[in-house]
């Protein structure tokens, strides 16, 4: 098509769909339908983009520019102003503009892999209060553990967040963070390369007979510990004294389906007492050589077999200590090997 028609093709089109916004154009690709959305804008080796290219996509939804070489994000973003799933994995960019701020409609943010991140505005992430997803694994170091605690109070600001997926390195920030009526919306949580962290604690607060958790796990669904080199501990309940046996029935993972324990060299418990876990489904454990027993009762492999599964070292697996002998032929079906 010759360049002079394609453009009046273009403005025509833009003229009469003003409102609707119903045409994508990809030059040179001799589209006859809409490609899938996962090969719009990711890995396209893009530099740059220039600050009018978002201007007349006030109704975009989804924006995917992982794995591009991009440096810098421009001031035009502001104007997805409906835009819900913003990708920006493994880019090089070295800060986020204050501009996102306009992105009040935000559910799905990903910064995994962004190492070169150096910069985010204070109040950016707190604006997101939409948000259910947010994935920062590899982070750039300033961000998260460089002092900037500040981004962890911004965490707790967000109360529909469903998933997040963090590597802190600061203790205090994350006792911080798991005290914080975040952990009430939490399906998922990814802990990573926190040198420092020796247990996870969840507050419970005590009146007489009752037991009540204002700030646990309950509705985490997914939870993955990995390369945490001095935790000792998942839970600990044992520092509760008195009420220890009213707590007996305390169950923090009772909706928990997958447990990942990655690379946890100190590692001795999950929990003291057995634990029904209900809805278990996986059960990863790698390169934890201290943690010998496992808080599972032989009631759990009696319900959904097809569904169960536990992962790890044939050599770990065979070192296992168990209340009874029979337990661990109980659960040998249900065992697979990494290798």
């Amino acid at each position: 098509m010759h360049d002079v028609i394609r453009d009046m093709a273009l403005w025509i089109a833009c003229e009469v769909e003003r409102e609707k916004e119903t045409f994508l154009v990809h030059a040179g690709a001799r589209l006859t339908e809409a490609p899938k959305a996962d090969q719009w804008m990711g890995d396209n080796r893009l530099e740059m983009i220039n600050n009018d290219f978002f201007q007349s996509m006030s109704s975009l939804k989804v924006l995917d520019l992982s794995v591009n070489p991009l440096t810098k994000l421009p001031s035009g973003i502001s104007k997805l102003v409906s835009l819900q799933h913003l990708d920006l994995s493994w880019t090089q960019l070295e800060e986020l503009p204050k501009e996102l701020k306009a992105l009040v409609n935000l559910k799905c943010l990903n910064l995994n892999g962004t190492y070169h991140l150096r910069t985010i505005p204070r109040k950016l992430i707190s604006e997101f209060s939409k948000l259910r997803v947010l994935r920062m694994f590899y982070c750039g170091d300033s961000i998260l553990f460089g002092g900037n605690e500040f981004l962890v109070e911004e965490f707790l600001c967000l109360e529909v967040l469903n998933v997040l997926s963090i590597d802190l390195r600061s203790n205090s920030a994350l006792q911080n963070f798991f005290s914080s009526p975040t952990m009430k919306h939490l399906d998922t949580l990814d802990i990573s390369d926190c040198e420092d962290l020796e247990e996870v604690k969840i507050d419970i607060i005590c009146k007489v007979q009752e037991i009540r958790e204002p700030h646990g796990f309950e509705k985490l669904r997914s939870l993955s510990v990995i390369n945490c080199s001095d935790m000792e501990e998942i839970i600990d309940i044992s520092k509760f004294g008195e009420v220890q046996k009213i707590m007996g029935n305390l169950n923090p993972f009772a909706k928990v389906n997958v447990f990942t324990l990655q690379v946890l060299p100190k590692l001795k418990s999950i929990h003291r007492n057995a634990l029904s876990l209900p809805l278990l489904q996986k059960m990863n454990i790698f390169e934890c050589p201290l943690l010998k027993k496992l808080p599972l009762d032989s009631s759990r492999a009696t319900r959904n077999k097809h569904e169960f599964v536990i992962r790890g070292d044939k050599d770990w697996w065979e070192e296992l200590e168990w209340e009874h002998g029979a337990t661990q032929n109980v659960f040998l079906p249900f065992f697979r090997s990494w290798r």
